[in-house]
Parts: C-alpha cells; sequence; structure tokens
C-alpha cells in the first residue's frame, strides 16, 4: 500500500490477512508508529 503522497509523507507498507474457521492473523510490515492496539471479539 502506498500512503501519505498527498500529505508529501511517502511510506509503502506491506500487508496480509489469513482466516481459517477459528481465527483470522492479519500481519503488516514497513516503518510505522503504534498510535494504538485493540481484539476483535465477534
Amino acid at each position: 500500500m502506498n500512503k501519505g503522497i498527498e500529505m508529501r509523507r511517502p511510506s509503502l507498507t506491506f500487508a496480509e490477512a489469513e482466516r481459517n474457521d477459528k481465527a483470522s492473523k492479519i500481519r503488516t510490515a514497513g516503518q510505522a508508529v503504534i498510535v494504538g492496539s485493540g481484539v476483535i471479539h465477534t
């Protein structure tokens, strides 16, 4: 994913998602700063 282009701070982030009957897994990679975290219960 390309992001930050409009604010003139371009960067590249990679994302991958997997899902099976019991769980979902999401992976991201790139330069970032954590601004929050959580768990989604369904």
